[in-house]
């Protein structure tokens, strides 16, 4: 993810799962909403991420309803579910947690 976002260097780094809260520390954006770009931080065990370590995807693209509300969007990744080359996938926004708990997207 990181190669892809090398303005984060040195802002985060560790596990994905410490991600966030490295951001936040740099004083980058976080936010519940994925917009283009950003980078999707699982927290460990949330939406299938590993237990001990988290997840970082990166975000592709956000298709909207017609009043801008995420409807889904398309992430690329690498190692999920053991799968160590790169893949994309597409998530419905509801199946983010309802209260948003362990998902962030960093800009």
């Amino acid at each position: 993810a990181l190669s892809r976002r090398p303005d984060l260097a040195g802002a985060v780094n560790g596990n994905a799962q410490e991600w966030t809260n490295a951001a936040k520390a740099a004083g980058r954006p976080v936010s519940k909403t994925p917009s283009k770009g950003d980078l999707m931080v699982l927290q460990g065990g949330v939406m299938g991420a590993g237990a001990t370590t988290g997840h970082v995807a990166v975000v592709e693209s956000v298709q909207r309803d017609a009043n801008g509300n995420p409807t889904s969007f398309t992430i690329s990744e690498q190692n999920w579910n053991g799968n160590r080359f790169g893949t994309t996938r597409t998530i419905p926004a509801s199946d983010l947690p309802a209260n948003g708990d362990g998902v962030d997207f960093i800009g």
